[in-house]
């Protein structure tokens, strides 16, 4: 129910309205200006006026309050009104970014649905390092902010923040962010104009980590892991040995190891397609020692009933401070491995595809490895030619000389 008066809205007018609707019946007490159609004052039982438009989109009758009276003055109003209705003309709803904001949702509660409908289907092996950023620095920082209202120096700062520590993480921070706005527009989430906030940023020149464990500092790690509790130690011995993923470790289940094959199955993993990693008599041993946990599939069961261990982090923690290889990170025993077998004089061909790496340039950054082979090849070759030439020492071989031009 509602009271309604037409009039041409003048300020002196306004200001000598009251309530006249029946509060009992919550009536709505509207005065309708004779001068711009659909535009009007409304006055509420508490004496409080707000400037309205009452309009029609979509076959849908519709009100938005412009504002209220006193922070907005009548020739103000009538302008803000005057542009929203002659958007209609266009097709644009006035309340469009309202209801906008309401479906956006937060930026929290978009994260939990892309880490489900996303990270998950799209990489098993490596979702949750995602999901520890989402939740260590995206979260915090944009959690209850709405989708939509999220922009690009938002993002810009958020690096810029992050990067003054720690540049390559704030680098994986943005990559992270622009495909969750790439997502959020399929889903609908955002607007298909919505520019995604995560684009057009620099960044930071990341120099790559070539930290691994020489043969020198092995024997001091692995007294140190020997003295975890035997799941423990034998994730950290086969991470060694198989060169896997955290995550593709960390998660395996029994049911993927094939004891007649002597293979490790990973269904689906970082490059999205299925690995079948051969297992060494050195890992399987290890893995014949590890007892099972009855009711869990996992091979490193955690303390939830039938999920897999949740982290690694503390563990480890514990075995660089006993080691005294406190720079040394658990994706630097994928790194060890990786150069061990180049430095072994396997191929970076071979050696790509044991770490299961997509493109042969992430492998190339091992290629370093392969110059003590190189150097031990051409030494050998060399004292082969010097031989059958009858030079046995680099000293026998006469220097060529530089004669000057006449």
């Amino acid at each position: 129910m509602q009271t309604e008066k037409k009039a041409r809205l003048t300020e002196t007018l306004i200001k000598s309205l009251a309530y006249s609707g029946d509060k009992t019946k919550n009536e709505r007490d509207v005065w309708w200006d004779t001068e711009l159609s659909g535009f009007g004052i409304r006055i509420y039982p508490t004496g409080k006026k707000s400037f309205i438009i009452m309009y029609w989109h979509n076959r849908r009758k519709r009100l938005k309050t412009i504002g209220q009276h006193g922070t907005l003055t009548l020739v103000q109003a009538r302008e803000r009104a005057q542009r929203d209705l002659v958007g209609l003309l266009d097709d644009i709803d006035p309340l469009a970014a309202r209801d906008l904001k309401r479906e956006s949702g937060t930026f929290a509660e978009f994260a939990d649905s892309f880490v489900e409908r996303y990270l998950k289907p799209h990489n098993p092996g490596s979702w949750d390092s995602s999901y520890s950023r989402i939740h260590k620095y995206l979260i915090p920082r944009f959690g209850k902010r709405l989708m939509i209202s999220i922009t690009h120096d938002d993002v810009a700062q958020l690096h810029l923040d992050i990067g003054k520590t720690q540049q390559p993480t704030a680098n994986r921070l943005v990559k992270l962010l622009s495909v969750m706005f790439r997502e959020a527009k399929k889903w609908g989430v955002v607007p298909k104009t919505f520019e995604n906030p995560a684009r057009e940023i620099s960044f930071y020149k990341e120099e790559g980590r070539d930290r691994y464990v020489t043969p020198e500092e092995l024997p001091k790690l692995i007294a140190a892991i020997e003295q975890e509790e035997i799941h423990v130690s034998s994730a950290f011995w086969l991470y060694l040995l198989t060169g896997l993923r955290k995550s593709e470790l960390r998660t395996a289940k029994w049911e993927q190891i094939d004891f007649n094959t002597k293979q490790i199955v990973l269904p689906k993993t970082k490059n999205g397609k299925p690995h079948y990693l051969p297992l060494t008599t050195e890992a399987m041993a290890v893995l014949e020692n590890i007892p099972r946990l009855e009711g869990n599939p996992h091979i490193f069961p955690g303390q939830k009933e039938g999920q897999p261990l949740y982290d690694l982090k503390k563990p480890w923690e514990r075995i660089r401070a006993r080691s005294g290889l406190t720079d040394i990170r658990i994706h630097d025993l994928r790194h060890t491995i990786a150069s061990w077998l180049v430095q072994g004089g396997n191929s970076l061909y071979l050696v790509g595809k044991i770490l299961n790496h997509k493109d042969l340039r992430t492998t190339e950054r091992y290629a370093r490895f392969a110059q003590d082979n190189l150097r031990e090849a051409l030494e050998a070759t060399g004292k082969r030619i010097t031989g059958v030439a009858g030079k046995s020492a680099g000293a026998e071989i006469l220097p060529i000389h530089k004669t000057n031009a006449k």
